[in-house]
C-alpha cells in the first residue's frame, strides 16, 4: 500500500510541471484579436509524438507545440508544419518531450546566444516560426535491455522557404508579420 502511495505522489509531481499539448490549428484558422501564433516545421521518419514546451514569461503558463502526428504514416510526416494559438506576450522555449512522457531539458550554451535560447515576443496577429526540426528515434535491441534514443535537432531552412510553406499550410494567418527564429540562408 505504501509503494502505491509513493508511486501516486511521484506521478502527480511529474504531471504538475507538464504543459498540455495544444491542438494544432486548422488550415482554415482565422486571426483572432489578442492572440499570436507559434509554429515549427518538423522532418521525421518516425511516428513518435514529439512536442516543444513554451512558457509565457509573464504568467508562467506553458504551452505544448506538437511536432509531427503519430496518427499519420511516417512517410507523410516529412516537413510537416504546425501552429498553435497563444495569447500575446513574451515566450521562451523550456523543454521538449517525446510521447508527452519524458521531458528533456534543453542544453543551454554558456553564452545563451542561440536564437532558440532567447525569449521572443508574440504580438497581436503575428506568427513566430521557431525553425525546422529533425526528429529521430534510434532503437538498439540487445539482451537483456533495449536502448531507445529520441532526439530533436535543428535543421537548415531559409526564411523564404518557411514563409512559402507556412502560407501554403495557413493561408489566412499570413496577413501580418511572420518571423523565423532559427532560419538560415545556407
Amino acid at each position: 500500500m505504501k509503494s502505491f502511495f509513493y508511486l501516486a505522489i511521484a506521478a502527480l509531481s511529474i504531471l504538475a510541471g507538464c504543459a498540455s499539448i495544444e491542438p494544432p490549428l486548422a488550415s482554415t484558422a482565422l486571426p483572432e484579436k489578442g492572440f499570436g501564433y507559434i509554429s515549427s516545421l518538423a522532418y521525421t521518419s518516425t511516428t513518435q509524438d514529439f512536442s516543444l514546451t513554451l512558457e509565457n514569461t509573464a504568467t508562467g503558463k506553458k504551452y505544448g507545440l506538437p511536432l509531427g502526428d503519430s496518427s499519420s504514416p511516417a512517410a507523410n510526416l516529412s516537413d510537416k508544419i504546425t501552429a498553435i494559438k497563444v495569447p500575446t506576450g513574451k515566450y521562451k522555449l523550456v523543454n521538449w518531450s517525446d510521447d508527452g512522457i519524458f521531458l528533456n531539458g534543453l542544453k543551454n550554451s554558456a553564452s545563451g546566444a542561440h536564437p532558440l535560447m532567447q525569449a521572443f515576443t508574440v504580438s497581436d496577429g503575428s506568427v513566430t516560426v521557431l525553425g525546422r526540426f529533425i526528429l529521430d528515434r534510434d532503437v538498439k535491441a540487445g539482451f537483456p535491455y533495449t536502448w531507445i534514443t529520441n532526439s530533436i535537432r535543428p535543421g537548415p531552412i531559409s526564411e523564404k522557404e518557411v514563409k512559402e510553406l507556412f502560407h501554403a499550410a495557413y493561408p489566412l494567418l499570413t496577413e501580418k508579420s511572420l518571423s523565423c527564429l532559427a532560419c538560415t540562408d545556407y
